[in-house]
């Protein structure tokens, strides 16, 4: 599965997009 760092294609809402740029996968760390 693609790292859940790139922005989903249905994330381009601006909330979406600013609350995936916070986020940033606290799993991946």
């Amino acid at each position: 599965m693609p790292p859940k760092k790139i922005k989903d294609p249905e994330a381009k809402k601006p909330d979406d997009w600013d609350y995936n740029e916070k986020t940033e996968n606290p799993d991946d760390k």
